[in-house]
């Protein structure tokens, strides 16, 4: 007891049965998978690439956590939900890790005490054998930026004991990002902040399955995880014998490449200003619908798509 004592003067405690770390500031982190507390999904480190991630290791048991996790969820992970960025222009998300999750209720407690919106249960001890050296609250702040002054999944700093949140901004306000000057990163952004799976985050990919790739549907501002939300393109003929071309143009898909587009052979395509048409757009909100018309005469055996394409790709 009277040893237990020293350690909550210190300001940690040591967390019993648990396997040190090695890592060390500058070394690489293998991914990790996490069970997402109040979910069914999973959190994988590597789910967050292009972020800069804060990890606050705690336990319910743990009395400096109950001030450290409070503080850090206000002083990082609201602010800078708040701030959008870094000003070197790299997005921060923190993760709070529970290493003991044998007490379902008391864990619970902690989460809703704390206030904590994104936390991972380390039910097999992933990220703890890596980061862990027997003492809690534990924190480490991982660059997942793939072009920036450090390498992608490096280990920016490690430390236990807490040192304020100011001190872990201060660490993550270090990561500078590459500059772009073809600028896919307004794809790149949106991909990472609506689609879960690293995985299917590339620009051909479909995750739900509707037959709209993920750069159509953020051409168009739907949901990629749910086939539901699209905007089909529509066609139909007016009573003045002209055919009617409809898509949706988000307002928000900057750096997209959009063309409609016509054949008679389904092989050969060419724009569609090659006849003649009239286009509208009617202001939705958040994207323009846009409507083209076209001729009788000019589709007579013609096929009319919509083509969307990054900078460079087409």
């Amino acid at each position: 007891m009277r040893l237990k004592g020293v350690f909550i003067i210190l300001g940690m405690i040591l967390a019993p049965a648990l396997v040190h770390g090695q890592l060390q500031d500058g070394q690489i982190v293998e991914n990790f998978t996490l069970q997402k507390h109040g979910s069914d999904e999973e959190i994988s480190l590597y789910d967050y690439e292009d972020y800069v991630i804060v990890l606050d290791f705690f336990a319910y048991w743990c009395g400096p956590c109950q001030t450290s996790s409070p503080e850090l969820e206000e002083g990082v992970a609201q602010y800078y939900k708040e701030q959008g960025a870094t000003e070197n222009g790299a997005k921060v998300v923190m993760i709070a890790v529970s290493i003991d999750n044998n007490n379902t209720g008391a864990v619970n407690s902690f989460v809703q005490n704390a206030g904590l919106e994104l936390v991972g249960l380390d039910t097999n001890g992933a990220a703890w054998r890596q980061f862990g050296q027997g003492y809690v609250p534990h924190f480490a702040v991982v660059n997942g930026v793939a072009n920036s002054n450090y390498e992608q999944w490096e280990v920016i700093h490690t430390n236990y004991g807490y040192r304020g949140a100011n001190f872990y901004r201060n660490q993550a306000e270090s990561v500078v990002p590459a500059e772009d000057s073809s600028d896919p990163s307004a794809y790149e952004t949106w991909a990472a902040e609506n689609v879960s799976n690293a995985s299917e985050r590339g620009a051909d990919a479909d995750p739900d399955g509707d037959g709209y790739s993920n750069l159509y549907e953020f051409a168009c501002g739907s949901d990629p995880s749910d086939h539901r939300s699209g905007f089909p393109i529509g066609c139909s003929r007016s009573e003045s014998g002209e055919y009617s071309f409809r898509y949706a143009r988000s307002k928000s898909a900057e750096g997209v490449n959009s063309a409609v587009q016509v054949s008679s052979n389904l092989g050969d395509w060419s724009d569609i200003s090659t006849v003649s048409v009239a286009e509208n757009e009617t202001d939705m909100g958040d994207y323009w619908e846009v409507e083209v018309l076209v001729p009788e005469e000019a589709l007579d055996q013609l096929f009319v798509r919509r083509m969307v394409s990054l900078p460079g790709s087409l």
